[in-house]
C-alpha cells in the first residue's frame, strides 16, 4: 500500500489540490526568473546599443567641432602666409623702386644689384622701361 491510498478522499483532494497550487507557484516563478533574464538580457543589448548610438553621436559631433577648429587653424594660417607674402611683395616692390631711381641717377649695374640684392636680369627689365 502506497503513501497516497492510506489518505482518506478529503487529504487526497487536499494533496491533489496543494500539488496544483506547487505547479502553478512554480510556473509562476519560472515566468518571474525568465522576465527578470529577459530584462537583464535588454538591459545588456540597450547599453550596447546605447554606447554604439553614443559613439556615433560623439564622432558625428566631433567631426563638426573638428571641422570648426580646421577652418579657424586654417583662417589663421591663410591670414599668417597672406600677411608674410605682402610683406615680402612690398620688400620687393622697394627694391625695384630704389633699383629704378638708380638707373635715373646713371648708377652701374654691379652696384645696382649690390645695392639691391636684385638679380641682373630685373634690373635690365627696369632699365629698357
Amino acid at each position: 500500500m502506497n503513501y497516497f491510498t492510506k489518505l482518506s478522499e478529503d487529504e487526497r483532494m487536499q494533496e491533489l489540490a496543494y500539488d496544483e497550487y506547487r505547479r502553478k507557484m512554480d510556473y509562476r516563478l519560472d515566468q518571474l526568473d525568465s522576465k527578470e533574464e529577459g530584462r537583464k538580457e535588454g538591459r545588456k543589448e540597450g547599453r550596447k546599443e546605447g554606447r554604439k548610438e553614443g559613439r556615433k553621436e560623439g564622432r558625428k559631433e566631433g567631426r563638426k567641432e573638428g571641422r570648426k577648429e580646421g577652418r579657424k587653424e586654417g583662417r589663421k594660417e591663410g591670414i599668417e602666409r597672406g600677411r608674410k607674402q605682402g610683406i615680402e611683395e612690398g620688400r620687393q616692390a622697394e627694391k625695384r623702386e630704389q633699383a629704378f631711381k638708380l638707373l635715373e641717377l646713371g648708377v652701374d649695374i654691379s652696384t645696382i644689384v649690390k645695392a639691391t640684392g636684385l638679380p641682373k636680369s630685373k634690373i635690365l627689365k627696369l632699365k629698357k622701361k
